[in-house]
């Protein structure tokens, strides 16, 4: 086991009282992202991994716009893309996502809410981050939520995740708060469905037309080709990461989107569909395996083991040493 350096000890426990988020939960989060953050496993000193992981996670508490503490299930597989802002490259991404959140009550003991919808845009790391996500598993992290009339709109510059072992399906969501909730949507009326705000959507029931990877000034993406009775004899097309083209040619499935107005230089405004999610209809859809491993990868991952046996360390006792129950 590895001692935490008594500075970030004191550190914590400052954190702890203004969060009320008891010491062990803070030192949990912190073993996590010792074992999970990518930059980590690149160094070769303890203690500095330590210290590594709790700017980490102090950035995390210390974020602006009063972060709320959640679990977090994304609905797709999120694609960060780089965009100039005042001539710099800054990393942003979309994401639509469940979230629980998750408050304390007066004893520091966490209490976990309902599922409830979320979409909006991160930037900076927090974008970055969003990039190494699973689509349907869950994730601890802290981000700025804001209620809208339906949903929620979330974002962060900065946020990290954790792994939790929680599992949840979307379809249950899906069948008991938008299946019979959510406007169903022909696609020649895309220009009277805009949306209002982040997580106003309607869902769209459409015959996959094609469903491929493509690529574009050397980024790849994924996309569908669909169509409806509305728009016979036309086609229109939704982009999503290449890791969510799941769904073969002459799949049905339904898909939820929000309507943006993109102006373009000639002028000339178009209504871009935004897929959040997508559920295939059961018995008229087919699987669709795309084979997006590298020949270079390995199928087996490395794990770096920054603890020892407790039999095999003795811990000198000394003023700097800290309290036993720092041990992580």
């Amino acid at each position: 086991m590895a001692q935490v350096p008594k500075d970030i000890q004191d550190g914590i426990k400052k954190l702890s009282e203004k969060t009320k988020v008891p010491v062990s939960d803070l030192l949990k989060q912190l073993k996590d992202i010792i074992t999970t953050d990518e930059n980590i496993q690149t160094m070769e000193k303890d203690d500095f991994k330590i210290r590594f992981a709790w700017a980490v996670l102090y950035k995390q508490y210390s974020m602006t716009g009063n972060a709320q503490e959640c679990q977090f299930m994304p609905l797709l597989h999120c694609s960060p893309r780089e965009v100039p802002i005042k001539g710099v490259p800054t990393h942003v991404c979309d994401v639509t996502a469940l979230i629980r959140r998750i408050d304390r009550d007066d004893e520091g003991n966490p209490t976990v809410g309902d599922w409830e919808y979320a979409s909006g845009t991160f930037w900076r790391d927090g974008a970055k981050n969003l990039g190494t996500l699973e689509k349907g598993k869950v994730y601890k992290t802290s981000i700025v939520v804001k209620d809208n009339d339906w949903g929620c709109e979330i974002n962060s510059d900065r946020a990290t995740f954790t792994p939790t072992d929680v599992e949840y399906d979307f379809q249950d969501f899906f069948d008991k708060s938008i299946k019979d909730d959510i406007t169903l949507m022909n696609l020649c009326d895309t220009d009277l469905n805009i949306s209002d705000y982040t997580t106003d959507i309607r869902m769209i029931e459409v015959t996959v037309m094609e469903a491929e990877v493509g690529e574009r000034d050397g980024r790849e993406y994924g996309f569908y080709t669909i169509y409806d009775e509305s728009i016979s004899g036309e086609t229109r097309r939704i982009f999503i990461d290449i890791r969510d083209v799941n769904w073969e040619q002459g799949s049905l499935i339904r898909v939820g989107v929000s309507i943006r107005v993109q102006k373009m230089k000639d002028g000339t405004e178009v209504h871009r569909m935004n897929a959040q999610w997508v559920v295939p209809v059961e018995g008229l859809s087919e699987p669709k395996i795309l084979d997006l491993r590298s020949a270079e990868e390995s199928d087996e991952e490395e794990t770096i083991d920054i603890t020892t046996d407790d039999e095999e360390e003795t811990l000198e006792e000394s003023e700097d040493s800290g309290d036993d129950s720092f041990e992580i």
